[in-house]
């Protein structure tokens, strides 16, 4: 897990472009969502002040919804829904500011790759906020759905927001490999490690737990393993336990450096290397591999 960049200030000049870019009619008819907008300027800008405002100090979960309804709400609504190519250039530019190794995933699960984009305070509630630059998270349809409207309860925050919010360097996420049935098994868990605060960590637990991170993260580590191991049998010349664990450390390393400590597919490789079973496993299938490679010479 990472944080994402967003993108800077000024965020109405989107809101703006998005409306002037609307067509003027529908089917001959003055268009009423466009004109609607347009009335909305002055107080969507305000609007977006004071996001912003909230957003700098860290608080978010104070801004409550307007309440815009009928006509008004349906405009807003289709600011975003309506799609076009400015709205189609802002979430590409969001997208593009990310580094490289981020652009194509998923900072909420870190698994699926980017084909949604999450409105952090839900647009079907903050529908003023429908297109707001640092409202808008790229992120996996599936955790869209998962986070659907749920972003705080009791007025704390429920959803990490990767633009706002620091993702601790200390590891809360660990991965436990066991072998059942001569098949490894890795189990996800979060640990409250010393300098989380209690605030952050409840926030990390509550989002994991929205997602079903955890159930997903052990769905999605059989593949892993298995490529992991297939990736020894492919590369590796030595297939001493000890020489296979100091390969799978430096990968490790790598991996941290490039996605966080906190990864999925870095705490199970740390599960991988740290497991004598599966050392031992991967081992075995070398010397075999590289017995049957000297009989084809």
């Amino acid at each position: 897990m990472k944080n994402f960049a967003y993108l800077p200030a000024p965020y109405f000049s989107h809101f703006e472009n998005i409306t002037n870019s609307k067509k003027d009619t529908v089917k001959t008819q003055p268009n009423e969502k466009k004109n609607t907008l347009l009335s909305l300027f002055d107080e969507i800008r305000t609007k977006y002040k004071y996001y912003e405002d909230n957003f700098d100090k860290g608080k978010l979960h104070l801004i409550n919804s307007t309440g815009y309804i009928d006509i008004k709400k349906l405009s807003l609504l289709d600011a975003y829904t309506g799609n076009g190519k400015e709205l189609d250039k802002l979430k590409s530019s969001i997208k593009k500011l990310q580094h490289q190794d981020w652009q194509n995933t998923c900072p909420y699960c870190g698994i699926l790759s980017l084909n949604s984009t999450d409105h952090y305070l839900p647009k079907e509630d903050y529908s003023e906020y429908a297109v707001l630059a640092i409202n808008l998270v790229p992120c996996c349809l599936e955790c869209n759905n998962k986070k659907g409207t749920y972003w705080k309860v009791n007025n704390a925050r429920t959803i990490i927001n990767f633009y706002l919010d620091d993702i601790p360097e200390q590891e809360f996420l660990t991965c436990d490999l066991k072998y059942e049935d001569a098949i490894p098994v890795a189990r996800y868990n979060l640990s409250q490690a010393h300098g989380i605060s209690a605030e952050s960590f409840n926030l990390i637990e509550c989002h994991y737990d929205r997602l079903d991170l955890l159930e997903r993260y052990k769905d999605g580590s059989n593949d892993e393993i298995t490529s992991t191991l297939d990736s020894i049998l492919s590369f590796s010349k030595d297939d001493e336990p000890s020489k296979i664990k100091s390969d799978l450390i430096t990968n490790y390393q790598k991996r941290v450096s490039r996605y966080g400590v906190n990864h999925w597919r870095c705490a199970l490789l740390k599960a991988l290397y740290n497991s004598n079973e599966f050392l031992d496993q991967a081992s075995s299938a070398l010397k075999v591999q590289l017995v049957n490679d000297m009989l084809k010479i």
